[in-house]
């Protein structure tokens, strides 16, 4: 749009006397009514005579739709390089999350883009990219066309020690089974009418009517394995 062709390119009233008021040619008018059609077009709103907000909420869908834009473009670099050793071109986005990531859905069935880490055999060709990511190390399948997904049904996981010997002698992705630490457990006797006996224990065939003698054994407690508190989620692996 232009400014008014006027000396001062500014609209003057007049006083019909001294000065004349600002004529209005139909180009000037015509060129407004067109530039404000574009943005209604833009946003993809149809004019209405009725409707006097339509230029707003043209301007917000417009702001609304370029936000969006530009937020998908920032995850994308405009020239190739390389970022922590892995390399971009460009076309690439950058916050995409990579093929071997596990991640933990509170939902009973694997999103787009991932499958259930349940340990199954899967296609190297069909899911080249998790095969170049995690290869055989889950378990190679028929070790030619096929690989294995980690299981990750009923487990908790474990972070590699990678060196730091907290847990050391691990490979990436090994299996380690339930253990309990070397303990020790103390009873306290008691009187009773032939000898000093731990509490809450039996005593075998060989016990002395003297003393303590024979096996001692404690009471069983507990369930079927050694686990926190948790909660079940759906472990899956993006492809």
């Amino acid at each position: 749009m232009y400014p008014i062709d006027t000396q001062d390119g500014l609209f003057h009233d007049g006083d019909g006397i001294s000065e004349l008021g600002t004529i209005l040619p139909a180009s000037w008018l015509n060129q407004i009514q067109q530039e404000l059609i574009a943005v209604l077009s833009e946003a993809g709103i149809i004019p209405e005579k009725a409707n006097t907000k339509q230029v707003v909420n043209a301007i917000k869908l417009i702001i609304s739709n370029s936000t969006a834009k530009f937020a998908t473009q920032a995850t994308r670099l405009q020239t190739a390089r390389n970022i922590n050793g892995v390399p971009f071109d460009g076309t690439q986005d950058i916050n995409a999350t990579p093929a071997g990531a596990v991640q933990f859905f509170a939902i009973s069935t694997a999103p787009t883009g991932w499958l259930k880490a349940n340990g199954a055999e899967i296609s190297r060709i069909t899911y080249a990219n998790l095969f170049a990511a995690i290869g055989t190390t889950f378990g190679a399948g028929d070790g030619k066309t096929t690989f294995n997904l980690p299981d990750l049904r009923g487990e908790f996981l474990r972070g590699w020690d990678d060196g730091r010997g907290v847990d050391t002698g691990r490979a990436l992705g090994s299996y380690q089974l339930d253990m309990m630490a070397a303990h020790s457990h103390s009873f306290g006797p008691y009187r009773s009418a032939n000898a000093d006996i731990g509490n809450s224990i039996t005593y075998g065939a060989e016990l002395s009517t003297v003393g303590l003698g024979g096996e001692i054994y404690g009471g069983v407690s507990g369930g079927s394995e050694t686990r926190p508190r948790n909660i079940a989620l759906l472990a899956c692996i993006k492809i």
